[in-house]
């Protein structure tokens, strides 16, 4: 069981939000908060995996903090050396866009797209299949917490090359839950679901649906290729369920 010291401790204390550690060799450790994040972001690495994404790989463990046992995860820094990232928030605080309650998400999605293609010169189908995916992943798995400071570009200040980033940080995903729900609750909950980052509501979050189902029926089809979600053992019981069941009102929308 790893110790961890409040000196390597970063970000916020604050009820509800994940001390967050990093640890003398490079791996960034995330304690659970009463959202028990640690499950949903296996269970969102296994399931992303399955869908053929690049996704940062989480494990769950045990850890030793302040003389108490404690439930959490670790992933290893996805940045090589000389690479730093960029968050897509950091390049509306650079630029003149504006964006407000009265934006449409399509207006505020194609903002992104210019952006991202104006900074990396990446050509725009990339830049929107990369942001497509990801929003077609988290309706999927219900991801409450996608905002413009965990989807990013990678820069090797060396050789001033750029990369997507892999997809992370999917510890508020799963409607909160890692038990089963009835059929009364699971549908309370999704009521109440809301999305982000470009609309609160789900459907209109994905912005295109023709695409999504596109990406959608590709997520499936490489997921079948490996045996199919709900037979992904190392997926707890209700994402599977959960992730399963969206997959499909999507296709079938």
């Amino acid at each position: 069981m790893m110790p961890l010291a409040s000196a390597d401790m970063f970000g916020s204390e604050g009820s509800g939000n994940q001390k967050k550690f990093w640890t003398k060799d490079n791996r960034l450790v995330k304690l659970n908060s009463r959202y028990r994040e640690a499950d949903k972001e296996v269970s969102a690495y296994e399931l992303g995996t399955m869908f053929g994404l690049d996704m940062v790989r989480y494990e769950k463990k045990e850890y030793m903090f302040r003389s108490q046992k404690c439930i959490g995860c670790e992933c290893e820094n996805y940045l090589q050396p000389f690479e730093f990232s960029i968050p897509f928030s950091e390049l509306f605080s650079g630029s003149e866009a504006v964006i407000n309650f009265n934006t449409r998400a399509s207006e505020f999605f194609d903002i992104t797209v210019r952006l991202i293609c104006d900074l990396t010169h990446f050509p725009a189908d990339s830049v929107r299949r990369y942001i497509m995916q990801i929003l077609v992943f988290d309706y999927i798995i219900c991801n409450e917490d996608r905002h413009l400071s965990n989807f990013e570009i990678i820069k090797n200040e060396k050789t001033g090359a750029y990369r997507f980033a892999p997809v992370y940080d999917n510890g508020l995903s799963f409607l909160k839950s890692n038990a089963v729900l009835t059929q009364a609750e699971l549908q309370k909950r999704l009521k109440k679901y809301k999305s982000m980052p470009f609309s609160r509501n789900s459907k209109t979050n994905l912005i295109d649906l023709k695409e999504a189902r596109k990406i959608a029926y590709e997520y499936k089809t490489n997921a079948d290729i490996k045996g199919g979600i709900l037979n992904n053992f190392n997926i707890a019981e209700f994402h599977r369920r959960l992730a399963n069941k969206r997959l499909d009102e999507l296709l079938n929308k």
